[in-house]
């Protein structure tokens, strides 16, 4: 189908189109594509740790002070520890999503960075008593900071696990995975990076050269403790930021960046639209966008009232009906009124109700047929079977004989002589529930309409809103005129 309607092209004619599976192929397309750009990414990050890690303390030493293999080494851990999340959790069943494989290892990268950071440059300040040895030295920095690494880890770690109380299954499963990944990033941190990380500072302290261990350079002497980037913030950065005018500015510029931030926060429209999903070159763009344009309508709504309402009651079809003889503030009614305010309430017509077209179909001569033994007889055929009617035409019908012809009106097809007939519209719109006797009831039913044209995520979830509210108001009006004070109405 795709291939066809890609092909295929007339004049003054354009073709926007959009298949079932449409939005799962573009999308697993873009994420092929986006490859290159995770692989880039971690080329950087690779790079930058590599480059910060190390002591470049002379041009003379810096092939020695480099940490390449020592930065290659924790961005390594970084994508076993998302590996190993993704291997438990497949092996326990639970699936994993796209944006797992593209989001979680930058997440982990993160966090792991800054712990090998804070370990790394925590030796690199420390001074080794005469009397320690390396491994020592080493064991005393981790056994200082190795606590707020874990701690950090933790609450990361914790925060997600707590986020996988969710409801919502992609955040359920996107938290489990990262959760778990940030616990195994900090094991192997503390065992597979904390034993490299020796090996790599007695590589530099016998002036062997970073990737090339084999060829060692002769002692440099007066060597400087300290890194041209540790240098920078302590000589620099440090003192100006301590000066009171600095100081007095940055909380100024604080307090009023947060008030703003604060002030506009409420501004902020919540959703994702499909497009910002899509790759630049995606066909469904054109798609989003005629239906942007072009669309007409928005989706359905259905009003449902629940199991328990008694529609055979003549005061109770009065709280929900839309003839001259219903209550004026009735269930339709009040929808109506709903719909005449659509751009606040995202009605855009007012229901269209079955408990009405049933009432016509009662009073109309030429819809209710019956045959001698009371059945149902189709009104179409009602001329060739010799039927009876069973219309009303003076009064409405309740009690026994409501629940008696509801089912004739429900199963009636649509015809010239008789339109109301309701098989076609509103054959799915009342459930009938079994009864002694081989009878039947009136169980839950809905009432249906239409929103206003949703193009927004925002349309989507305020129309999803109003429509609740409204259903709301709906259900506190029928629980006040109704024995039954569990029925309540919902929409979908």
């Amino acid at each position: 189908f795709i291939d066809f309607i890609k092909n295929y092209s007339r004049p003054n004619l354009t073709v926007s189109f959009k298949a079932e599976r449409s939005v799962e192929d573009e999308l697993e397309r873009g994420s092929q594509s986006d490859i290159t750009t995770i692989a880039i990414s971690y080329i950087i990050m690779f790079v930058y740790i590599a480059l910060a890690l190390g002591e470049v303390k002379s041009w003379r030493t810096v092939l020695i002070d480099s940490k390449i293999t020592l930065g290659l080494a924790g961005v390594v851990i970084v994508l076993l520890s998302v590996v190993a999340s993704l291997g438990i959790f497949c092996f326990a069943g639970v699936p994993a999503t796209l944006i797992i494989i593209e989001v979680i290892p930058f997440l982990v990268l993160a966090v792991g960075v800054d712990n090998i950071f804070i370990l790394v440059q925590a030796y690199q300040r420390d001074e080794r008593s005469h009397e320690e040895s390396l491994e020592e030295q080493i064991g005393r920095v981790v056994g200082e900071r190795a606590p707020s690494m874990l701690l950090s880890s933790l609450s990361m770690s914790s925060c997600f696990f707590i986020g996988a109380l969710t409801d919502m299954p992609a955040v359920k499963i996107f938290a489990l995975y990262a959760g778990l990944a940030l616990l195994i990033n900090f094991m192997l941190q503390m065992t597979c990076f904390l034993a490299l990380f020796v090996l790599d500072t007695k590589r530099q302290e016998e002036n062997r050269l970073d990737l090339c261990w084999c060829w060692k350079l002769s002692k440099v002497k007066n060597r400087s403790t300290n890194s041209l980037l540790h240098k920078c913030f302590k000589s620099f950065y440090a003192p100006i930021l301590m000066k009171p005018l600095v100081r007095a500015v940055v909380l100024l510029i604080f307090t009023v960046w947060t008030c703003s931030s604060l002030a506009v926060i409420n501004k902020i429209d919540i959703g994702f639209d499909q497009e910002l999903s899509m790759p630049q070159d995606s066909y469904l763009l054109s798609y989003f966008k005629s239906i942007n344009k072009y669309l007409s309508v928005g989706p359905p709504v259905y009003f449902v009232i629940t199991d328990g309402y008694n529609y055979s009651d003549l005061e109770m079809q009065d709280r929900v009906c839309s003839h001259p003889e219903c209550d004026s503030d009735s269930f339709y009614f009040i929808l109506k009124g709903a719909a005449g305010r659509k751009e606040k309430t995202y009605l855009a017509e007012e229901v269209i109700s079955w408990l009405d077209d049933f009432i016509d179909y009662m009073k109309s001569i030429s819809c209710c047929y019956e045959h001698s033994n009371h059945t149902h007889c189709p009104s179409i055929f009602q001329e060739k079977l010799g039927c009876e009617s069973c219309a009303s035409p003076d009064t409405r019908i309740v009690g026994k004989e409501f629940d008696h012809y509801v089912p004739f009106f429900l199963s009636d097809l649509p015809s010239e002589k008789c339109s109301k007939a309701g098989k076609s519209q509103f054959g799915s719109a009342v459930e009938l529930i079994p009864t002694s006797g081989n009878k039947l009831k009136i169980g839950a039913t809905h009432f249906m309409t239409y929103h206003t044209i949703l193009r927004t995520s925002r349309d989507f979830y305020k129309g999803l809103e109003m429509a609740r509210y409204v259903s709301d108001k709906l259900t506190e009006k029928i629980r006040a005129t109704s024995s039954n004070k569990d029925v309540r109405v919902f929409p979908y």
